[in-house]
């Protein structure tokens, strides 16, 4: 039986959110409110079909309103994460080493969807990175957002959470006029338009309720038990 968790995970952390694409980090809007300092590393640009400097610059504005201090965007090509693990691994691990402060906690995903590979391949190459870093003596914990709402640790989503995300969720119009060129597309409430299945799967992950993570502490990974995603989501 799995260890839940409600509380104090974050509290006084540093946590870094490794996002495959501008815009991911309107998942995690209570996380980033729990922790003392939340800082971006975005793997891609999110290039495919959409202006990436005009998307970059839109997830920098969104992530001022969610408290994200930094953003930092990699060289990772959309919808190409899944062969891109090590390297990016490598990217972050780099990354974390030289920061002029502590990193606790990497934030990332444990799901696919319908479209792109990319998410779940962020959270392999969190998992990976994690690894390498308790290798060098630098271990850090690893939340993943769980879907399947079994995860160790519960992030309340309350209100003022979910007013944040509909706000942050206004800046990012190249994804707006990307999606309403698709014919099956709703309007959700925070005013812009998604494609129908997307819609529907944001209804079953956490705007709307309380945010399931699978929660790695840093022992996970300085006892070498994280050789895959698939093995940490166990």
């Amino acid at each position: 039986m799995k260890e839940k968790f409600t509380q104090d995970i974050l509290r006084g952390k540093n946590a870094w959110l490794v996002a495959a694409h501008p815009d991911d980090s309107l998942w995690h809007t209570s996380v980033i409110r729990e922790a003392a300092r939340v800082d971006e590393r975005l793997l891609t640009a999110g290039e495919k079909g959409i202006n990436p400097e005009r998307r970059i610059d839109e997830e920098i504005a969104a992530a001022k309103i969610l408290g994200i201090k930094e953003v930092v965007v990699y060289d990772g090509h959309d919808e190409e994460l899944s062969g891109e693990i090590d390297q990016l691994a490598s990217r972050l691990v780099e990354d974390v080493l030289s920061s002029g402060r502590p990193v606790d906690v990497l934030i990332g995903n444990l799901f696919s969807d319908h479209h792109t590979g990319d998410h779940l391949a962020a959270g392999e190459i969190v998992v990976e990175a994690a690894r390498r870093l308790a290798k060098v003596g630098r271990a850090v914990g690893v939340l993943l957002l769980n879907p399947d709402n079994d995860g160790e640790y519960t992030s309340r989503v309350t209100p003022a959470d979910m007013e944040k995300t509909f706000r942050a969720a206004r800046k990012h119009r190249q994804w707006r006029m990307h999606d309403e060129m698709s014919e099956d597309s709703v309007i959700t409430p925070a005013g812009y338009s998604m494609h129908r299945e997307d819609y529907e799967a944001l209804q079953r992950y956490p705007l709307t309720h309380d945010a399931s993570y699978t929660w790695l502490p840093p022992k996970h990974f300085t006892d070498d038990q994280s050789e895959s995603l698939a093995l940490a989501a166990r």
